[in-house]
């Protein structure tokens, strides 16, 4: 299966042949993928399909049977190579906003970056709260916080390191309307300033449309760019 971006812009993101198993049963069938970066793209399809799958061999957390992973033109991922989750330069939003409950929510968004100095670090946890609309909630833990709330922090956390590539694995789930519009303004609004390539998996349509022109798109018989 073939499925390479034809834009011109280097790839933030590239997948060679990838095959992903499940015990006995494949899962990835020899997929072809190149993300540009600064690219939006939805991954859409049923249960079971291999939508998270996906996300999870790109970002390390699955090992794949076959094929190769490459980040920035790095090789993360086959042919000898296996670079660990955390050192791929990438952030990950699960289905659940998964917050360390120990930590109050500014702690949780300065997680990601113990690298910097203490003042570029505190500046950035300060922009990210502000920009969504977390400022008032700072000293609060996870389990004082509502569930809209948290998934607006698990996405600043995931961002606060300016990753060039950040992968989103259903994390609307179970918003209501004005919560996931207010939740997507804010991602889209910090993706565009810090050029960040997203690949988001979605069941939602119009969440897609939201979010990307293009979906790598499930449907009967295969993968296709749509």
């Amino acid at each position: 299966m073939n499925m390479v971006n034809e834009n011109e812009a280097a790839p933030v993101l590239s997948l060679r042949n990838l095959v992903c198993r499940r015990g006995e049963r494949i899962i990835l069938d020899g997929i072809n993928l190149d993300v540009p970066a600064g690219a939006h793209l939805c991954i859409r399809g049923p249960s079971g399909c291999g939508k998270s799958t996906l996300l999870r061999a790109i970002a390390g957390l699955d090992i794949p049977a076959g094929g190769t992973v490459s980040i920035r033109d790095r090789l993360v991922s086959g042919a000898g190579a296996w670079v660990q989750p955390h050192l791929r330069g990438l952030g990950f939003v699960f289905q659940t906003p998964a917050l360390w409950p120990h930590m109050t929510i500014a702690e949780n968004i300065r997680f990601g970056l113990h690298g910097m100095g203490k003042g570029a670090s505190s500046e950035r946890t300060d922009h990210l709260l502000k920009r969504f609309s977390l400022s008032d909630l700072r000293n609060r833990h996870p389990d004082e916080i509502s569930g809209g709330e948290a998934r607006r922090a698990s996405i600043a956390r995931s961002m606060a390191p300016h990753p060039a590539l950040l992968l989103l694995d259903e994390p609307m789930t179970h918003l209501d309307e004005s919560l996931k519009e207010d939740a997507l303004d804010f991602l889209l609004e910090e993706a565009e300033e810090a050029h960040t390539t997203l690949l988001l998996v979605t069941h939602d349509a119009g969440e897609a449309a939201r979010v990307s022109a293009r979906s790598l798109l499930f449907q009967e018989g295969g993968w296709v760019l749509a």
